[in-house]
């Protein structure tokens, strides 16, 4: 049997600032709100880890967004994007 179930997600993203020479100078940060529970408050983002490894902040512009589903059955629907 298919169940259906809802979740409600806001997120707000803040990008990372990059110095002139391409270090970071402000890391990213993230807040996310799940079916109306604040779940994560300005919470640092410390980059992205390529397999293994330490995280890193690479130096880029404006870019897409990446969802991912992992190969479960997930779908995602009214999805808004603004910059802030």
């Amino acid at each position: 049997m298919h169940h259906t179930v809802r979740s409600s997600i806001a997120r707000d993203c803040y990008a990372p600032r990059f110095r002139y020479n391409g270090s970071v100078e402000k890391p990213a940060y993230i807040a996310l709100v799940h079916n109306g529970v604040l779940t994560l408050n300005h919470f640092e983002i410390q980059g992205a880890i390529r397999y293994i490894g330490i995280p890193r902040h690479e130096l880029h512009d404006k870019a897409a967004i990446k969802l991912q589903d992992h190969g479960s059955e997930v779908s995602f629907r009214n999805i808004r994007i603004r910059a802030l």
